[in-house]
């Protein structure tokens, strides 16, 4: 049954609405300088600015502010946490953001936008911090959506911490509240405040809150007349399928074109790869959000190496560079990372990549943005993202085979 008569009223309605409401993209002075999935030198850099008290005049009332979005700090200052002495640092001791006082209380921020999880990271993090003294410690895991990590650190340090210093927390919800409500601090502060209003803006493109809500209040009003929402529960079903066909031609046409134009290291493509043959039902569990599907993507062995292979793999987004199936303890990365170094090629590290680096131009596959869409519906920029990806891979292929064979 061809439905596309009745849903064509519905669609022209949505798009009537859409291009009353639409607002307009601004410049963006984050954008512009950082990719806008920098977890640590844009996110983490820029929240820690606002709550440190030598960056932001206003630093103090910003970190009470969060801390109560976080539900550290209770209704009355200095219940739950001291600011007596308080420090505030990125990337110290690898936490991403580290809060500390003089009653040796600290908050450890995980901040994750895409980048894929580390073993046991928070535990290995909370028990550094331990070690060094601080007896009250708070875990807050930052993602998008509040989504917890896939690596079970949740359940390794429920054992150690109660719900209240232990909790995920996220950019749509609490780090939206916590600017929201602290822009009055800064009201006569037009640099911090125009930062902040910037700041948010990127959020909510991040989060896919970015259509406003005059044209969101619309949407819902024409969804509750007419069985329009019985329309949308199909568009729904519809749009995820959409999703998950596109995602499917994106690994289907990098497969190709490394077998078309990098035979050599096609030759090598590794037993945990992805395939034209079960593609589709990793693609399917991706947005289905199977428990069973954790990572995948596609792998090439490097010959002098036993556990090491270049590949693409998937979280939220792509990301690209070198996987050492025996994580970061063993000698073969080891080996990897000095090869790289020697090459003058780490970027972003994990416990299981000793270099990666996302994708450009970022994509979110999971929840994409508009601009997201736009490159995966489009086949000639779906063509140059594969064509992107294909050659770096095998750059960093070739560039692991020459290395091995020169050592």
């Amino acid at each position: 049954m061809n439905n596309g008569p009745m849903l064509r009223p519905f669609f022209q309605v949505v798009d009537v609405l859409r291009q009353r409401h639409q607002r307009s993209l601004d410049y963006n002075v984050f954008t512009a300088l950082r990719s806008e999935s920098d977890e640590v030198r844009l996110h983490s850099r820029f929240i820690a600015s606002l709550i440190d008290q030598r960056t932001n005049p206003k630093g103090e009332l910003f970190l009470k502010t969060l801390l109560r979005e976080l539900r550290i700090l209770g209704a009355e200052d200095g219940v739950g946490f001291s600011f007596e002495g308080v420090k505030v640092r990125t990337e110290f001791w690898r936490v991403d953001i580290l809060i500390t006082n003089a009653r040796k209380q600290a908050v450890i921020i995980e901040n994750k936008i895409y980048a894929p999880d580390q073993e046991r990271q928070l535990a290995r993090y909370y028990r550094r911090v331990k070690k060094y003294g601080y007896l009250d410690v708070y875990v807050r895991y930052l993602t998008l959506h509040g989504g917890r990590p896939e690596d079970g650190s949740f359940e390794k340090l429920k054992g150690d911490l109660d719900k209240r210093h232990l909790d995920t927390a996220s950019y749509r919800g609490e780090i939206r509240r916590w600017l929201e409500r602290s822009l009055g601090y800064v009201a006569r502060e037009a640099a911090i405040r125009e930062s902040v209003i910037q700041y948010l803006q990127l959020i909510a493109k991040l989060t896919g809150t970015d259509q406003g809500e005059e044209y969101m209040d619309a949407l819902v009003d024409t969804l509750m007349q007419d069985g329009n929402m019985k329309l949308a529960r199909d568009i729904r079903a519809a749009y995820i399928e959409g999703l998950i066909r596109l995602q499917e031609k994106f690994w289907l046409e990098l497969l190709r074109t490394i077998k078309d134009n990098y035979p050599d290291m096609h030759r090598h493509v590794h037993e945990d790869s992805v395939s034209e043959h079960d593609i589709r039902d990793h693609c399917d569990a991706y947005y289905k959000r199977q428990r069973d599907n954790k990572y995948y993507g596609v792998y090439y062995s490097v010959p002098a190496f036993k556990k090491i292979t270049v590949g693409a793999e998937i979280e939220q987004g792509v990301y690209l560079g070198v996987c050492c199936d025996d994580g970061s303890a063993s000698a073969e990365y080891r080996r990897c990372g000095e090869l790289l170094k020697r090459e003058d090629e780490l970027r972003a590290t994990s416990d299981w990549w000793p270099t990666f680096q996302f994708l450009e131009p970022g994509l979110n596959f999971r929840e994409p943005a508009e601009q997201d869409l736009d490159v995966l519906t489009s086949p000639d920029r779906r063509t140059e993202l594969v064509q992107t990806a294909s050659e770096e891979m095998f750059r960093l292929w070739d560039l692991m085979c020459r290395a091995t064979n020169q050592a």
